[in-house]
């Protein structure tokens, strides 16, 4: 509001020149038949890999700023890849968190605030079919949205719970 007052009707001009948006940033979900052929979509379209990255399937840049894709029915495509499962639409700097954890394949997991689910999907593909993930959320319309998000990326190594993280239960290892 204080923009707005000092700069009347140049504060949509004057925000975006003081704070500059991040780029478009996306993961491959590996566990797709058609990764090849999404890859080629997305390379069509301009991005490139972020190369710090190293999960099981590639990141991406895209040519753009956030949310400012120029190109109507690329949006759409890309709207359409992320609806579908292929992609997950996500941050950068939240990948960063899954590639410091340094999981091995067997690994147990328990993402005690998932919603929405990025970062979950994340450990799922890093985890592929030999660990798991217990993704709690408390919120029961978060819940909803990571439960969709789960659903459209596929991941079949994951189990949603809804409790209060500070009081989440002792589940006794089995053997």
């Amino acid at each position: 509001h204080l923009v707005r007052a000092l700069r009347g009707d140049e504060s949509g001009d004057w925000l975006d020149a003081a704070v500059p948006r991040l780029p478009e940033t996306l993961r491959l979900n590996p566990c797709r038949e058609d990764l090849q052929w999404t890859r080629e979509k997305l390379v069509d379209f301009g991005c490139e890999t972020i190369g710090w990255y190293t999960g099981p399937g590639t990141a991406y840049v895209m040519p753009w700023p956030k949310s400012r894709n120029p190109d109507d029915k690329v949006r759409g495509r890309i709207q359409s890849l992320h609806g579908t499962g292929r992609i997950t639409q996500q941050e950068a700097a939240s990948m960063m968190p899954v590639q410091a954890l340094n999981l091995k394949s067997d690994s147990r997991v328990l993402d005690l605030c998932a919603a929405p689910g990025s970062k979950t999907t994340q450990i799922a593909e890093m985890l592929g079919s030999e660990g798991f993930v217990v993704a709690n959320e408390n919120n029961s319309g978060r819940a909803n949205l990571l439960v969709s998000n789960l659903h459209r990326s596929g991941h079949l190594n994951v189990v949603v719970t809804m409790h209060d993280g500070r009081q989440f239960p002792r589940v006794a290892l089995p053997g």
